[in-house]
């Protein structure tokens, strides 16, 4: 199973949602799934490795939002699932990208 997983915020912040995550992704990886996480923290980790896509968030302008979904579309394409962890204004992206490629999302 492909798996992409969408947070605002993953290690080194430390939080209740940053454990969930890591424990989600290390579970999903030790039964041989694939999974990446995306987050907009830019902070990197030791761990991090090619499955953690960091990048900031885009700026107010409507260019940098629709750079940003176009962006969040081609990562969700080869994903069989999308998890979105308590992220308000990156489920709004992630979600509208998923429904349009009619892909489950959590």
């Amino acid at each position: 199973m492909r798996t992409i997983i969408f947070a605002d915020t993953a290690y080194p912040v430390i939080g209740g949602g940053q454990v969930h995550l890591h424990n989600f992704y290390t579970y999903l990886k030790k039964r041989g799934h694939q999974a990446r996480v995306f987050t907009n923290i830019t902070q990197t980790t030791n761990g991090d490795g090619k499955d953690y896509i960091r990048i900031k968030w885009p700026s107010k302008s409507l260019l940098g939002l629709i750079k940003f979904f176009r962006l969040v579309s081609k990562l969700i394409t080869p994903c069989d699932i999308i998890y979105c962890l308590y992220s308000y204004r990156l489920s709004a992206i992630v979600v509208l990208a998923s429904k349009i490629q009619h892909k489950p999302i959590l």
